[in-house]
């Protein structure tokens, strides 16, 4: 019971670990560099606050040709 068990997790690991190796070596796979969302002045210091719902500005620039879509972004 216990050795089928066993060769159970084994091939599971290696099917995951086939799966990953795919989807990072297969063209268009990964994180290619230049597309991403980045995020500027995010070492802000923002002094001491009072307790509250406070407005924070982030600059976000997107280093890729295809739109991105930021959730959370109130839209105007």
């Amino acid at each position: 019971m216990f050795a089928k068990a066993a060769w159970l997790c084994v091939l599971a690991t290696a099917g995951l670990l086939v799966w990953g190796a795919i989807g990072l070596f297969a063209p268009g796979g990964g994180q290619e560099k230049g597309n991403a969302l980045i995020g500027e002045e995010t070492e802000r210091d923002l002094g001491q606050q009072p307790v509250g719902t406070h407005v924070v500005e982030l600059r976000v620039r997107n280093t890729s040709r295809q739109p991105r879509r930021i959730l959370g972004l109130p839209d105007g």
